[in-house]
């Protein structure tokens, strides 16, 4: 008899940064009553090696990554599956709905769909015209879903003022749920060596992210003696002209399990993105009680609260001027990082709210 599935997952569209983090995390609190589609075979092996008895999972062919073909997965192939598999849900966790003959909800978490493909910057290049495509693409069945999840209130609130069709009772706000750190497991002696006040900057390169700006703080960080730490790939920390800065060091790209280890080393999460759908860094920072220093905006307020300092991340002035007020010795307020996290619940809980399902 050919066997069946509650909920099929489709992850197909995520490849890394946080969206993967949420993935892996996802896929460890599912059973067997879940099946799973991904991008790559390196993605099927790095869930099944964190969750070895975890649910099935099926990798997306090669031959449906290609644009035109993946649009037309997503408008029958979906359709077909979902058939198929006899599954009575579809969560699309990678921002792009599709056609399925059940319910079916959409994880919202690229930042410029909710705020615009030009928010930032209004000219057309290469990357504009990618993130176009991409964002007409979401769009395009974004009315397929009858619930969509995001991840904060700011969002929510962003997504009901740029798209009138939607209705508040279509979106609801799950926040990401609180990770269990074990401090141990991991070392990083490169940073236990240096007797500098540490900062962290966790991410992926992406125009948002706000990196061009560090060179022009690295004379800043040195005068202060601190040491910001990146997690680039070698190639986007050298065409970045990171490497000609004393002051900031790429530890490189890590996985988001040896990345916890890394916060228990660091005094200081630095976040100059310019925005963020929520931004789970600040969420790690809060629960060991590190300090943070970040853009000045609503996303990343809602989150932190008056757990976080802030600056303008546009003005040079404005960081360094947060920069020097910062006082690593001081002890944090414990108090206000817990006021800040009662709204996020331990992940078993919030992947359920995710996915809308009872806890069993």
């Amino acid at each position: 008899m050919k066997k069946s599935y509650k909920i099929l997952i489709n992850a197909s569209n995520i490849s890394s940064g946080g969206g993967l983090t949420i993935l892996e995390r996802c896929y460890a609190e599912s059973d067997k009553q879940y099946i799973y589609i991904v991008k790559s075979q390196s993605i099927s092996d790095r869930l099944k090696e964190c969750h070895k008895l975890g649910p099935d999972v099926i990798v997306l062919p090669v031959l449906f990554q290609v644009p035109v073909l993946n649009f037309l997965f997503h408008l029958v192939g979906f359709y077909i599956l979902a058939k198929y598999l006899r599954v009575k849900k579809v969560v699309s966790l990678g921002n792009i709905a599709s056609c399925v003959p059940v319910k079916q909800i959409v994880y919202i978490q690229w930042a410029y769909f909710p705020f615009g493909v030009f928010y930032l910057n209004k000219s057309l290049n290469k990357g504009s015209i990618i993130r176009l495509l991409r964002y007409l693409k979401i769009r395009f069945f974004i009315k397929q879903a009858e619930l969509i999840v995001v991840q904060t209130e700011t969002i929510k609130k962003q997504m009901l003022k740029r798209f009138g069709f939607l209705s508040c009772d279509s979106i609801k706000v799950v926040y990401p749920g609180r990770q269990s750190i074990n401090m141990n497991e991991f070392t990083y002696e490169d940073l236990l060596a240096k007797p500098k006040k540490k900062l962290l900057y966790p991410a992926l390169y992406y125009s948002h992210k706000n990196f061009e700006i560090l060179p022009h703080l690295d004379t800043t960080f040195e005068e202060l003696d601190m040491v910001l730490y990146v997690t680039l790939t070698d190639n986007q920390f050298a065409s970045l002209g990171l490497e000609k800065c004393s002051s900031i060091k790429n530890i490189g790209v890590v996985d988001s399990d040896k990345l916890l280890s890394i916060f228990c080393k660091i005094d200081v999460l630095f976040m100059p993105t310019k925005f963020e759908t929520v931004g789970l860094p600040y969420i790690e920072a809060l629960t060991l009680g590190k300090q943070i220093l970040t853009s000045d905006a609503a996303f990343s307020r809602e989150i932190c609260g008056e757990a976080a300092n802030y600056f303008d991340p546009s003005d040079i002035r404005s960081i360094q001027k947060a920069l020097k007020c910062l006082n690593i010795s001081e002890q944090k307020n414990s108090k206000l990082s817990e006021a800040a996290l009662e709204k996020f619940k331990p992940w078993n809980i919030s992947f359920h709210d995710m996915v809308d399902e009872d806890i069993k």
